[in-house]
């Protein structure tokens, strides 16, 4: 069979001169199919428009060829169109577009199912919470702190980590402003607008940038823009706004809560049981007035400012109401909760394998056990009768 194609399809030089080489890549690659195909050597000339039709091949070689052109390059080939176009040049010219449409139907597929899809517009959302929304407005921002004081005009865009805040701080006293924002402004991404926002039309906010006060139109702010009140005691943004979940460099900071996206530059020392709010920046220059031991400090701000307030809880009892809001479910009935325990503060000496009932209630008691005179004057006769040559003798002796 091999001797039958090679006589048939493979023409030296010698007997034909007309022999055509394959021309195009998918010409190449069916005559690379047809080699392997037929059992040929990569040396062999087949002439592109020699048809296999006059090969005496069986129907197993057939499907053979069938199955790896459906593989290789066309998954709905069939038999009637392998036998319609019998050479390397017919199945080539056929293929050509049918490949070429196949290839883009699968590169869009993939694009949709695959490629990175959009983050929806919250326009919907804050609707329902209460904010007043014109039309074609595209919303991708999720860091607003009051929604139901934000007003946004027609054709607006608001990037994605942009922060609207409507809180400030003034003598104090704590404020919620409304942010109002007119037709036809874009807002790029990680931006601020806070303290009496109003942006007048035609306002174009790129990205870093910090906003207050009122903006006027056809404005476009590319870092910081400011208009602080004379009463305003809380100090503004300073500087870009550096966006980063946490960091802290060589500062001395001991039983403190962060919030998220704060800031503890160089060489800042903060004082025991302090909470340093969302957005905090803490710096050197960052000092604490007032001497507090008993309540915590809280800083806010961009730089962080000491605030005119308590709290009057200390933070190992923040962390035990969070664990029964949130982790005991998880904790019960493993080691874990030993551990936990111990973190914060409980004193377990019997060992690691203690197991704590779902139904025991524990709360801070006054004295450890062992310093109670009770305790005390059980250790003391136990001690008594150890020198006596045991408990028995002891109370034995007692009697």
């Amino acid at each position: 069979m091999v001797s039958a194609v090679a006589e048939l399809l493979v023409n030296n030089s010698q007997k034909n001169d007309k022999y055509q080489k394959p021309q195009t890549a998918l010409e190449k690659r069916i005559h690379n199919i047809f080699l392997e195909v037929f059992n040929l050597s990569s040396s062999s000339n087949i002439d592109i428009t020699k048809s296999f039709n006059e090969l005496r091949i069986s129907s197993v070689e057939m499907m053979k060829l069938l199955t790896k052109l459906r593989h290789s390059l066309y998954s709905k080939i069939d038999l009637d169109f392998l036998l319609s176009n019998p050479s390397i040049h017919e199945l080539s010219l056929t293929l050509e577009p049918l490949i070429g449409i196949d290839n883009a139907v699968k590169l869009h597929r993939e694009a949709n199912e695959c490629g990175q899809r959009p983050t929806p517009s919250l326009v919907t959302e804050l609707l329902l919470c209460g904010a007043q929304i014109g039309s074609n407005v595209h919303i991708y921002t999720t860091d607003i702190n009051t929604p139901d004081l934000l007003i946004v005009y027609d054709n607006i865009y608001i990037d994605s980590e942009v922060m609207l805040n409507n809180f400030s701080y003034n003598h104090t006293i704590f404020e919620l402003n409304v942010i109002q924002i007119d037709s036809n402004c874009a807002i790029s991404v990680r931006s601020v607008l806070h303290h009496r926002v109003h942006l007048k039309q035609n306002v174009l906010i790129k990205s870093m940038s910090s906003v207050t006060g009122t903006v006027e139109m056809n404005t476009i702010i590319n870092g910081d823009q400011k208009q602080q009140q004379d009463n305003d005691d809380f100090q503004l943004l300073q500087d870009k706004l550096k966006f980063m979940s946490f960091s802290l460099s060589f500062a001395q900071c001991n039983d403190c809560i962060m919030g998220t996206y704060c800031t503890i530059q160089v060489s800042s020392n903060i004082p025991e049981h302090t909470i340093i709010g969302t957005m905090t920046r803490v710096d050197p220059k960052t000092t604490v007035a007032t001497t507090r031991t008993a309540n915590s400090v809280i800083i806010l701000g961009l730089p962080g400012k000491e605030m005119p307030l308590e709290f009057r809880f200390d933070l190992r009892f923040c962390l035990w109401n969070d664990h029964g809001a949130s982790a005991s479910e998880f904790l019960m009935g493993t080691q874990f909760l030993v551990y936990f325990l111990r973190g914060i503060g409980a004193s377990i000496p019997v060992g690691d394998h203690v197991r704590i009932s779902s139904k025991a209630s524990i709360q801070k008691g006054e004295k450890p056990a062992k310093d109670r005179p009770v305790f005390k004057k059980f250790r003391e006769r136990k001690k008594t009768a150890k020198t006596l040559g045991g408990l028995d003798a002891f109370i034995s002796k007692s009697k």
